[in-house]
């Protein structure tokens, strides 16, 4: 099996998506590489506030983290 040495977390706040990008580091540490930000409209309760938007949103931050 392959080693990973890079990864992306998504990550769906109540008022933005986030995307973190790293890879490993010296040490066993995560080295990040980059972080970016979207603006979306929310999560509450377990259901996402505008769900028809979210697709789109979750391309958005995608795009800008590659």
């Amino acid at each position: 099996m392959p080693k990973i040495n890079q990864a992306a977390v998504l990550d769906v706040g109540s008022e933005k998506l986030t995307v973190l990008a790293g890879e490993h580091g010296v040490n066993k540490l995560i080295k990040v590489k980059g972080i970016t930000e979207v603006n979306y409209c929310g999560f509450c309760d377990g259901e996402f506030l505008n769900p028809e938007k979210l697709p789109r949103a979750v391309q958005s931050v995608i795009n800008q983290a590659e």
